[in-house]
């Protein structure tokens, strides 16, 4: 291939920027120094700065190489700033899908990972939650990402930890508890037990409590969410029949942890 262009004349290879994708472009560069020499100012003068962006943000999820290329000079394309209007982000986008070498490059290049995007003010960290990527929410983390920013909206909101609690994402769990995040903090299912316990995580609440998570309140939110008629006086007394009661082992399991840490509590 790198013949074939080598036999043409510069006047013809000049024309072809007006025939191709930046994309075609950008690979016909690579194709042999000829060509790279002939055809690198016509595609510097296609990446304008609205354009670098939109080639940023498309390269997140699976060309770290091309995302390497736009940040470096002659583009230098922002990593962060100036996505409003495509309500989203380069790092965003390389969440979403999982590349650690795009995040990586884009942190370094200064990317917020504080930005939010749509009406959720989701940040990158909640979607590494969500996908149970705990080694992209360890570089997250290490550049700053906020660990007890809720995301949501209409009344449901929640934390990186609380995803991580209702899904039974030890290892993130106990990454993000290590980073300061607050079990106390309420979402939507109140505080991380809350979480653990409507997402059946008998790992994750043994952890909780373990880690001095308030279990009172915990068997308080294990009652609502079984249904549990009472209050807290005779509360214990209605977990121990709803553990009898059910055929679910998950939650007799909760059950038991949360009634014997009440139990040494008010021992």
């Amino acid at each position: 291939m790198s013949d074939f262009f080598n036999q043409l004349p510069p006047e013809l290879m000049g024309l072809l920027p007006q025939h191709l994708s930046w994309g075609s472009l950008n690979s016909l560069t690579r194709t042999c120094r000829r060509l790279h020499a002939i055809l690198q100012p016509a595609l510097d003068a296609l990446i304008t700065p609205a354009v670098g962006k939109t080639l940023l943000l498309a390269a997140a999820p699976d060309k770290p190489h091309i995302v390497a290329k736009l940040l470096a000079p002659p583009y230098r394309i922002p990593a962060s700033a100036g996505y409003e209007s495509l309500d989203d982000t380069p790092l965003h986008a390389a969440t979403a899908a999982g590349n650690r070498a795009s995040a990586a490059l884009l942190l370094a290049a200064g990317a917020d990972p504080s930005a939010v995007v749509d009406e959720e003010a989701m940040q990158a960290l909640h979607i590494a939650a969500l996908r149970a990527d705990t080694a992209m929410a360890a570089l997250l983390l290490e550049h700053g990402a906020p660990v007890d920013v809720c995301f949501g909206h209409d009344g449901a909101h929640a934390s990186a930890l609380h995803l991580a609690c209702a899904t039974g994402n030890i290892p993130l769990v106990e990454l993000l508890l290590a980073r300061g995040a607050d079990m106390g903090q309420n979402g939507h299912n109140g505080p991380a037990l809350g979480f653990a316990v409507q997402g059946r995580q008998r790992a994750v609440v043994q952890l909780l409590l373990e880690r001095g998570a308030n279990a009172i309140m915990g068997a308080l939110f294990f009652a609502r969410f079984c249904g549990i008629p009472g209050d807290q006086d005779d509360l214990l007394l209605s977990i121990q029949r709803e553990i009898t009661r059910t055929q679910d082992e998950d939650l007799q399991e909760i059950g038991r942890l949360l009634t014997n840490a009440v139990s040494r509590m008010v021992a």
